[in-house]
């Protein structure tokens, strides 16, 4: 993870040490999102997954999408829960 986007469409560094850090992911995973890089939307900031306007999308949306986790809350959220 090397860059963030705030719910404001800011794409920063992430806020802390620990937020810097790399995922690994999957061979099929990785081929999935190569694939998806070359027929999704452009956008200035060769962003993963763009809106239609090719801006950073809203958290809910990506929630409905299914891209966002299967409850659409934060991890730290569902932790405070005990979950």
């Amino acid at each position: 993870m090397r860059q963030r986007a705030d719910r404001y469409g800011d794409v920063r560094m992430p806020k802390s040490e620990a937020g810097q850090r790399s995922v690994p992911l999957p061979p099929l995973a990785v081929i999935a999102l190569k694939t998806w890089k070359r027929i999704c939307p452009d956008s200035e900031a060769s962003l993963a997954f763009p809106n239609e306007a090719g801006k950073i999308d809203y958290r809910a949306n990506l929630v409905q999408l299914g891209l966002a986790g299967a409850t659409g809350r934060r991890r730290h959220d569902q932790n405070r829960e005990g979950r």
